[in-house]
């Protein structure tokens, strides 16, 4: 769960805002959502709160790979 943060933490601090604000924002608040789940996994000992987090983050990264390949 540390390695899973500090890699969200570290896509939080890669966006540049004052190149696509609206967008940042929007990840920035996907990320914070992934983090919360991530610390909830953490605190309760529990599964489904990472299977979430995974699951966002696969979703996510398929759609940075379709804007990329366009």
């Amino acid at each position: 769960i540390d390695h899973a943060f500090k890699i969200v933490v570290e896509l939080v601090a890669a966006l540049d805002h004052a190149a696509a604000p609206e967008l940042c924002a929007n990840l920035v608040a996907l990320y914070d959502f992934v983090t919360e789940r991530l610390t909830q996994a953490n605190l309760a000992m529990a599964t489904e709160p990472l299977d979430h987090a995974g699951r966002i983050m696969a979703e996510l990264g398929g759609a940075f790979r379709e804007a990329h390949r366009r």
